[in-house]
């Protein structure tokens, strides 16, 4: 099978196909050409065909700023760069469709004698969900296989070294979503699908994300892997179809000004999403993160006990920190809830956009998204202290105002929850610190060292046998913890940390060190996340 469309270098690579499954039927080759190489051609023209389109783009919206009447010249005629950009854009879909993986593919694999066949059957409708396939490479005269796809086929070929583009290896999804969508040479057609039944695949697959980009099927992430789901390879007009066939016009009008955007979307009986949607060489593209519709409890999520024992602060400051991915919104969503279920407060959240949706328990409950309730974290901030609230959900600490009104606000009796991009308790008090001037430093450690009560750093990676496991590192403000924060001594933090046991806190390393000595992660898992790799390796061997 071809690479997935990645880059014009990686498709004019030689490829290499693997013969059908079946080892008594041989494909036939042409007198002229190898498949290999007829196929190697295909691929070669769209990538062609896909850089004459990035660069059309790129000039037409150029002679667009300009004030110029700019023509482009095609096929020796003169013709406007709209035009143009819209002719050269047809000419690349079409390029591009020849190589759709599955399409050159199955009919370089099937037998000749069969491959156009009116009497071979034709491709079986999703009767057993969305992945009920035909195996195109099978003699007419035998039965029709209906196989059921698992993400792990997939996440296997590629640990191995196996590109993405081998889907027909892979059998297809096993759902309800996709049933009756069209097939194209045992591939899911994208021109049936709608963004919802991607969607819908990605839940039934067990998928945390959801990727759209031009010149690769739909993609999801599971366990940490990203796989493809047995679709076409989405081209520029239908990319821009599956995501704007969802956008409201206010929406299409702030991403085409602004080139992002962030937002919520909720599905019946699926769950609820977060979208990114984006550009990427001239092409819309999106990213969109799968949210539970039930908020998980700290015991499902078999956090430490020492999480809900903060729940119970009245004031100052919680942190929640991990690299992207790290299940951030879903600990800080859990230790709200407890709050919502045990006490008799208001809770107030600011997020970008609105994740796990809380309902009114003992608590009241107020949820305010960025954009349509209000225009960013400053004002809500700077408005919140006149809304009565207990407690505060910052969805996402990201510059100095935002960092200062949520110091200020855990200062003056109000429970604050926030995120930051953080690998470890020492980093996020040095990250808090360093977006403020230099001559502000001094009272922001005086400030923090009073309000801040704990700091919770999280990485998910795989166990071993499949699922992910979070590895979490805590820091309680004990007296001593504060002293050190408002003396600058951040880099004697890790010390205070691995003798505070007493205090519900653990270091990173020694966590790491316990999951891989039981056995739950791999040493290669383990070892790229340590913060301290001397010191993992030394926890490593203690028994």
């Amino acid at each position: 099978m071809a690479k997935p469309i990645n880059d014009a270098d990686d498709l004019l690579q030689p490829l290499t196909l693997s013969g059908p499954s079946d080892p008594s039927v041989t494909p036939a080759l042409s007198p002229v050409k190898t498949d290999t190489q007829f196929y190697n051609d295909q691929i070669a023209e769209a990538a062609d065909a896909m850089d004459s389109l990035v660069k059309a783009r790129s000039d037409a919206d150029e002679q667009e700023n300009s004030s110029l009447n700019v023509f482009s010249t095609i096929g020796g005629d003169q013709i406007p760069p709209k035009l143009a950009l819209l002719q050269m854009e047809k000419e690349a879909e079409e390029s591009i469709q020849k190589h759709s993986l599955g399409s050159g593919i199955s009919r370089s694999l099937a037998p000749a004698d069969s491959a156009n066949d009116e009497d071979s059957p034709a491709p079986i409708g999703l009767g057993a969900g969305y992945g009920a396939l035909a195996d195109a490479t099978h003699d007419p005269d035998a039965p029709t296989l209906i196989k059921s796809w698992e993400p792990q086929d997939a996440i296997n070929k590629v640990r191995s070294g196996n590109d993405l583009s081998d889907l027909n290896d892979l059998d297809s999804p096993g759902s309800d979503a996709g049933m009756g969508h069209e097939l194209n040479n045992g591939l899911i057609s994208i021109k049936s699908l709608h963004i919802d039944d991607l969607l819908n695949m990605c839940v039934s697959s067990h998928a945390s994300d959801l990727h759209i980009t031009v010149g690769l099927p739909p993609m999801i992430r599971v366990d940490g892997s990203v796989i493809p789901l047995p679709c076409e390879v989405v081209m520029p007009r239908e990319a821009q179809r599956l995501i704007f066939d969802i956008l409201t016009e206010e929406r299409i009008e702030k991403f085409e000004r602004t080139k992002e955007l962030d937002f919520s979307y909720g599905l019946k009986n699926v769950g609820r999403f977060r979208f990114n949607v984006y550009r990427q060489r001239g092409s819309v593209a999106a990213a969109m993160r799968a949210i539970p519709g039930k908020i998980p409890s700290l015991e499902n999520l078999r956090l430490p006990p020492i999480l809900r024992q903060l729940t119970h602060k009245h004031s100052g400051l919680i942190l929640v920190t991990g690299p992207t991915g790290s299940g951030k919104s879903t600990t800080i969503a859990s230790m709200i809830d407890v709050i919502n279920t045990e006490q008799e407060s208001h809770i107030m959240t600011i997020e970008d956009p609105i994740e796990y949706l809380h309902s009114h328990k003992r608590c009241m409950i107020n949820q305010r998204e960025l954009g349509s309730d209000t225009d960013s974290f400053h004002n809500a901030l700077r408005a919140v202290l006149r809304e009565d609230p207990d407690v505060i959900l910052v969805g996402e600490m990201r510059d100095l105002e935002t960092i200062a009104a949520a110091i200020t606000l855990a200062e003056t009796g109000h429970l604050v929850f926030g995120t930051l991009h953080t690998r470890s308790a020492p980093a996020t008090i040095d990250r808090i610190v360093d977006v403020f001037p230099s001559h502000q430093q001094a009272q922001i450690r005086t400030q923090l060292a009073t309000s801040l009560e704990a700091v919770v750093s999280q990485q998910l990676m795989p166990k071993v046998g499949g699922g992910r496991v979070a590895a979490i590192e805590i820091m309680v403000a004990t007296s001593a913890l504060r002293n050190l924060i408002r003396e600058g001594k951040t880099y004697q933090i890790n010390s205070v940390i691995e003798t505070g046991a007493q205090f519900g806190m653990q270091a990173m390393d020694r966590i790491l060190a316990d999951l891989c000595r039981s056995g739950v992660i791999t040493l290669a898992e383990a070892g790229p996340r340590a913060i301290d790799y001397q010191n993992f390796e030394r926890l490593l061997k203690m028994t």
